[in-house]
């Protein structure tokens, strides 16, 4: 690849659908000539790994926790994994800053908004990288500035909430986090402390592109210096300037689709199935996951559902058997969005998010 022209330190929030897309801007960025490290903060160590395709490194930074507690528990004990995670980031920009390349910039997840001191007070450029777009960041920001105040109770009178860019927005329309006080009290500190701050950035970028939010976008010009890049996805699904670029992993971080999700997805009309998938966070009750099975079956439409195997035991008891013994959907664990477009097959007729 010829002689690297610089070196970026990437460091997402470890949870996938953060470390996606600034795999992508890092692909991107050493097909022009940088170095990429991208760095995972982890309660298991792992060697340092090199992409075959890509002059990214992957390292991995201790998060505070032990290998045998659960990898969500950093999401239950905000202080201590900030804490950790900090000295851990602090020690390993100190090593790399004495290194043959060392790094000149840190492009970080808002989640971690710590990275952004350490980084600073180690005297490199810092970017802010925002991986989803404006539209619910923007209403978190409000929340942190004190200029919208969460409602004490869902079920009160009926709320309209107006933010700039925004059409009038009811309760029911606004993220969970944003509707009822004390829903999801942990996240919800992770999401407005995005912002705690943000000032001291030396450039924003986000997931997002004008035409998707452009009265969004305008404002928030006005506010930061703010990059949109997006939509952030393999150079397949948008523009083939790398043609290996076909998914979102890296080396033996790749996953191999699940054949059966295909297969089964295969004999569907099309416009037929509700994909549901609550992503790699959001952890439901049991009554909630009872309900949205039910809610799902009554619907009469065929189902694909991505349940974790932490979160299986919580669906109704014969519900996985009923569903595939009668033709009705089936509960997947992992279900390769991307790979066989899965997400954009004419099969799908609405997605539950």
């Amino acid at each position: 690849m010829g002689e690297a022209k610089g070196h970026v330190l990437f460091f997402p929030y470890p949870l996938q659908g953060h470390i996606n897309p600034m795999i992508q801007l890092g692909k991107r960025l050493s097909k022009k000539g940088l170095t990429v490290s991208l760095i995972i903060a982890s309660n298991i160590h792992r060697e340092p790994y090199t992409s075959e395709d890509y002059s990214i490194t992957v390292h991995t930074i201790h998060d505070g926790f032990f290998p045998h507690e659960h990898p969500h528990a950093k999401i239950k004990d905000p202080p201590r994994f900030n804490d950790s995670t900090a000295r851990s980031l602090t020690d390993f920009i100190s090593r790399q800053k004495l290194s043959g390349n060392p790094p000149k910039a840190l492009i970080y997840d808002p989640f971690m908004p710590f990275a952004l001191d350490v980084a600073k007070d180690l005297g490199l450029y810092v970017v802010a990288y925002f991986t989803q777009p404006w539209l619910a960041s923007l209403i978190y920001y409000h929340i942190n500035e004190g200029t919208y105040d969460v409602p004490d109770d869902r079920h009160e009178d009926p709320i309209l909430a107006s933010f700039p860019g925004f059409p009038l927005l009811s309760q029911n329309e606004l993220p969970s986090f944003a509707c009822e006080k004390g829903s999801y009290p942990l996240i919800f500190k992770v999401v407005v402390s995005q912002f705690s701050n943000l000032r001291r950035a030396d450039c924003i970028l986000c997931n997002t592109f004008d035409q998707l939010e452009p009265k969004v976008v305008k404002w928030m010009d006005g506010q930061w210096p703010v990059k949109n890049i997006g939509p952030v996805v393999p150079s397949k699904f948008l523009d083939n300037r790398l043609p290996e670029d076909k998914d979102y992993e890296l080396g033996d971080s790749k996953t191999e689709p699940d054949e059966s999700v295909l297969s089964w997805l295969a004999n569907k009309p099309a416009k037929s199935v509700v994909y549901v998938a609550f992503g790699t966070l959001v952890a439901l009750s049991e009554k909630q996951m009872k309900e949205t099975a039910m809610a799902i079956k009554q619907t009469g439409y065929s189902f694909l559902w991505s349940v974790r195997d932490s979160e299986r035991s919580k669906l109704p008891s014969g519900f996985v058997e009923e569903a595939l013994e009668k033709d009705m959907g089936l509960v997947a664990k992992w279900v390769p969005q991307l790979e066989k477009e899965v997400v954009r097959t004419r099969k799908l007729m609405n997605l539950l998010l």
